[in-house]
C-alpha cells in the first residue's frame, strides 16, 4: 500500500483582469471562464483512471472550503487571502 499520486489544480475565475494601475481592471469575459472550465473537464476525462488522480477546483472553491473548516486557523487563513487577493 503505496500512496496515490494527485495533482490538484487551482484555478482562478476573477471578475476582471488586473487592473495595471488603473482603478478597476477590464471584465473578464464569462465565456473565456466556460471555455477554461470546459479545458479542465475534458483533461479531467482524458486522465480519468490514470495513474495519477486530476482533481481541480477554483480558488474560491477552495477559500469556500477553508472558511466552514472546523479549525479557527483555518477560517482566518481563507479569510486572510480572500482580503488579500479580492478586489
Amino acid at each position: 500500500g503505496g500512496l496515490t499520486p494527485i495533482l490538484f489544480y487551482v484555478h482562478a475565475q476573477p471578475e476582471f483582469w488586473p487592473a495595471n494601475g488603473k482603478p478597476v481592471g477590464k471584465p473578464v469575459d464569462e465565456g473565456v471562464k466556460a471555455r477554461h472550465r470546459e479545458e479542465v473537464e475534458h483533461f479531467a476525462a482524458a486522465v480519468a483512471g490514470d495513474e495519477v488522480i486530476f482533481v481541480s477546483c477554483s480558488w474560491q472553491e477552495l477559500l469556500d472550503t477553508w472558511s466552514h473548516s472546523e479549525d479557527d486557523r483555518v477560517r482566518a487563513h481563507a479569510d486572510a487571502v480572500a482580503a488579500r487577493f479580492s478586489p
